[in-house]
């Protein structure tokens, strides 16, 4: 999985084995949302975060999918219609 600079990801592992720095207390929890501050390879692949001092391993954490709204169903529905009335 390619991991880029200013990409938010989620944490989905909280077990630790995958911080590169186990005798320093992990910054990040289990769900937390982070931005990527750097992609390291030290030998194992690694993330840095902005505002946080650690690495972490990639293998915690997943991208976040955002989507961008289509709001074009709902303008649709208040564009009025022509409707023909029997006179």
């Amino acid at each position: 999985m390619a991991f880029f600079i200013g990409q938010k990801v989620v944490c989905i592992s909280d077990d630790w084995e995958h911080t590169t720095d186990p005798s320093r207390k992990p910054e990040v929890v289990k769900g937390g949302v982070y931005v990527i501050r750097g992609v390291h390879d030290y030998g194992y692949p690694s993330l840095t975060f902005e505002g946080l001092r650690c690495f972490y391993h990639q293998g915690a954490f997943r991208p976040i999918v955002e989507k961008k709204t289509d709001i074009a169903i709902f303008t649709a529905m208040l564009t009025p219609k022509k409707v023909k009335a029997d006179a």
